[in-house]
C-alpha cells in the first residue's frame, strides 16, 4: 500500500509562514512539487492561498485529489485542475505563474540530469521576488559520510542506497547530498539560505526502522 503522511514537513512551512508574515498571503499561488497525499496543499488552503500540487504517482495524486475533494466541497473540478500527474523536470505551468514553490524529499532522488531541469523548472515558474523552499538531504547526514567511498563517479555525493544499508533510507535507491556551493549553481537568480534541519527519534521509531 502506498504510504500517505499525514502532516506537511515541518521545516518547509515554518519557511513560509516567515516569508508569508514578511509579504502577506493575499492571491498567493504555490506549487508543491511531489506533492503525495496532499498535506501541504491542505496546509497552504487554510492559509487562504492557492495551492497546486504535482506528483508522479497515480496513487499520490488520487489520495490528494481526495483530500481536498472533502475540504472543498462542490469544486472538484477546481481541484483535478491544481492537482495533476506531473514530472519535476517538465513543469507544465508558465513562465513566472508562481509565488512559491516547495519540494521536500523529491529533488535528491533525481538523477544529474533531471536535478538539473528541475532547478531550471523551479527558476522558470517562479515571480521575480517569489521563494522557493527544498527540503533536502545534506553532506552532513551520517548516512553519506558511513557510504561515502561509494559515492557515484559520473553524480559526486550520489549514492545507490539499497536495502543493505542499516538506518534510515533504506532501499530507496539513488540519493543526492546537496551542499550550499552547489546548490548556488543551480539556482544563479536566488538569494539562497541554507538552513541545516537536524532531529532525534525516540527509541520506538528507530527499533521501527531497523536501527540497533
Amino acid at each position: 500500500r502506498w504510504p500517505v503522511n499525514e502532516a506537511p514537513v515541518e521545516a518547509v512551512i515554518k519557511v513560509i509562514a516567515y516569508w508569508l508574515r514578511k509579504t502577506g498571503n493575499r492571491d498567493k499561488k504555490f506549487l508543491d512539487v511531489g506533492c503525495g497525499g496532499g498535506v501541504t496543499i491542505e496546509w497552504l488552503f487554510n492559509k487562504n492561498l492557492e495551492g497546486y500540487g504535482i506528483d508522479i504517482a497515480e496513487s499520490a495524486i488520487e489520495a490528494a485529489r481526495n483530500r481536498m475533494y472533502d475540504i472543498m466541497l462542490g469544486y472538484r473540478d477546481l481541484v483535478n485542475d491544481h492537482i495533476q500527474l506531473g514530472s519535476a523536470t517538465n513543469l507544465r505551468f508558465a513562465n513566472g505563474f508562481f509565488d512559491g514553490v516547495t519540494e521536500a524529499c523529491v529533488f535528491q532522488h533525481l538523477n544529474k540530469k533531471d536535478r538539473q531541469k528541475a532547478f531550471e523548472e523551479v527558476d522558470r515558474v517562479l515571480k521575480p521576488g517569489g521563494i522557493f523552499v527544498g527540503y533536502c538531504l545534506t553532506i552532513a547526514d551520517d548516512i553519506f559520510h558511513m557510504n561515502l567511498k561509494k559515492s557515484l563517479k559520473d553524480d559526486p555525493n550520489t549514492l545507490i542506497l539499497d536495502s543493505g544499508y542499516e538506518g534510515h533510507l533504506q532501499g530507496v535507491g539513488l540519493t543526492h547530498f546537496f551542499y550550499k556551493e552547489e546548490v548556488e549553481r543551480y539556482l544563479p537568480n536566488f538569494d539562497i539560505e541554507f538552513l541545516p534541519a537536524s532531529f532525534t527519534i525516540p527509541k520506538f521509531e528507530g527499533e521501527a526502522r531497523g536501527m540497533k
